[in-house]
């Protein structure tokens, strides 16, 4: 049994919450995936607008702005994707160093810092499954 499986069988009554107490050095990505056309872009934008801070998008590279850092990326293929204007990089840095991570001290046992937000297409999701690092959610 994987460990993860472990880890929530073990939680049981407990709730998420101690589960994720548990992985606070995991960064929480929240997917938002569909078809084309369905109004992903606009529905992160606005989650993102409407949250206070705990929603944020995740560090994209300006390819034109730092191109050298780009091919270095690209030569070691750590772009994920690059968007629809061929300007914007996300790398996997770029997702996990987007959003605070819970603070160990923190008397909230809640707090699971700040949640990036993915607008993702079904490839971009397959590739996310392999990060490590990253707790995903959608």
């Amino acid at each position: 049994m994987p460990n993860e499986a472990k880890a929530s069988a073990a939680a049981g009554s407990k709730g998420t919450s101690s589960v994720f107490a548990s992985d606070n050095n995991l960064t929480t990505v929240l997917l938002i995936s569909g078809p084309a056309g369905t109004g992903k872009s606009e529905l992160v934008q606005r989650l993102i607008e409407d949250s206070g801070g705990k929603l944020v998008p995740p560090k994209r590279i300006d390819i034109i702005a730092e191109p050298i850092l780009y091919e270095q990326l690209l030569a070691k293929e750590e772009i994920l994707q690059v968007d629809d204007t061929g300007r914007y990089a996300l790398t996997k840095d770029g997702i996990l160093s987007a959003g605070r991570k819970p603070n160990n001290v923190n008397e909230d046992e809640n707090d699971i810092g700040q949640v990036v937000v993915v607008d993702a297409d079904v490839k971009l999701c397959k590739k996310l499954v392999n990060v490590s690092g990253a707790r995903l959610v959608g």
